[in-house]
């Protein structure tokens, strides 16, 4: 069965959780849908900073990060600069500047990467104690379920 994308099951959770937010945000995106766009990704990326986001997203590609947006805009502007001018002297500077930003938005990438690498691996430890733990305690574990399945008061609480 197919999923709603990402941002419509988190505004399904924000309208249970904040009903006047979503309130706010689905009249926003009648009304100006730029301005949604710009508080939407503000709100994800609180979401994904503080970890809030675990099962809204699919795919590999997190939300864009505004600084990354800013830069890789910068570079689109810097780049059309580039190849509107003939002046040489004019292109050497523009050329320094686009390689500042490139430079910039490479680190900044990295550190992202870097921050991935980290919460995956704190991820797969938790997994890992996960999995010992029940191993250790897989009997009563099985019997727990056995209990669960073969128990003539299945409305009991």
């Amino acid at each position: 069965m197919d999923q709603p994308p990402p941002v419509d099951r988190w505004l399904d959770h924000l309208k249970v959780k904040n009903p006047e937010e979503y309130a706010r945000l689905q009249k926003l995106r009648k009304e100006d849908p730029a301005e949604f766009r710009l508080v939407l990704q503000e709100h994800l990326q609180k979401e994904l900073t503080k970890g809030g986001m675990r099962g809204f997203r699919h795919g590999k590609q997190p939300l864009m990060n505004p600084e990354i947006r800013k830069l890789e805009e910068e570079i689109g502007r810097l780049s059309q600069a580039y190849h509107e001018t003939t002046n040489p002297e004019k292109q050497k500077q523009i050329r320094d500047e686009l390689r500042r930003t490139v430079q910039a938005l490479f680190d900044l990438r990295e550190t992202e990467r870097l921050e991935h690498i980290r919460r995956i691996e704190a991820d797969l430890a938790n997994l890992k104690a996960t999995l010992d733990q029940r191993q250790k305690n897989r009997d009563p574990l099985i019997e727990r379920r056995l209990k669960e399945l073969t128990d003539s008061d299945r409305l009991s609480w």
